[in-house]
């Protein structure tokens, strides 16, 4: 049974089952607490969800990451890096929005950091789905070659 694409493994018989939108739910609070490293306040606030709840997730996640497709995580770390572009890009805005002092380092640094989140989404997206790399017209090493051949006449 396949639940939102993804499906985790059963030790007992190595089957697959699915996964409850709760797990589902558990695997974005892993990786909002780790990746994103918010605080148990702030992942309490955003879920809108108790401290045990927070509590419970991150261990159920560390004890059953041999239980689901790997590829499961790739998707949380994709949900985690997405959130900290929004967060990062909202103050990005707030900062540029100001017409008095504003903080020329702050905005230089937040826009290092968006640039390196765009491109770890990037590189997680093509993990979580690699036949986006694949195209049916002309691919890489068909450019470099092209690249090549024009530097060279």
């Amino acid at each position: 049974m396949v639940y939102n694409g993804y499906m985790s493994k059963s030790n007992k018989d190595n089957k697959y089952v699915a996964l409850t939108a709760a797990q589902e739910e558990y695997i974005r609070i892993y990786h909002t607490y780790f990746v994103l490293q918010w605080e148990h306040f702030d992942i309490q606030k955003h879920f809108k969800c108790s401290a045990t709840k927070v509590s419970t997730a991150i261990k159920w996640v560390i004890t059953n990451k041999g239980e689901f497709p790997s590829e499961y995580l790739i998707k949380g770390a994709i949900y985690a890096v997405r959130e900290r572009l929004k967060q990062n890009r909202d103050l990005l805005d707030k900062e540029l929005k100001k017409t008095k002092f504003q903080d020329k380092k702050f905005i230089i640094d937040l826009n290092n950091q968006l640039r390196t989140d765009e491109e770890r989404l990037f590189k997680l997206q093509m993990l979580a789905d690699p036949d986006a790399t694949k195209d049916n017209g002309i691919n890489a090493v068909d450019v470099l070659k092209l690249i090549t051949a024009a530097k060279t006449t």
